[in-house]
């Protein structure tokens, strides 16, 4: 399993745990968006 907590991770992107402790997870979030996402023709390139 990735180390996504790593000190130099966090120095990448700047969260830690507590930033992302109580986030949806991508699927349940994708669920929500991929219809604006199409809708919109928004590219994710």
């Amino acid at each position: 399993m990735p180390n996504y907590y790593a000190w130099f991770c966090q120095e990448v992107h700047g969260l830690g745990y507590c930033d992302t402790d109580d986030a949806d997870f991508f699927p349940d979030v994708w669920t929500k968006l991929k219809e604006k996402v199409h809708r919109n023709r928004v590219s994710l390139l």
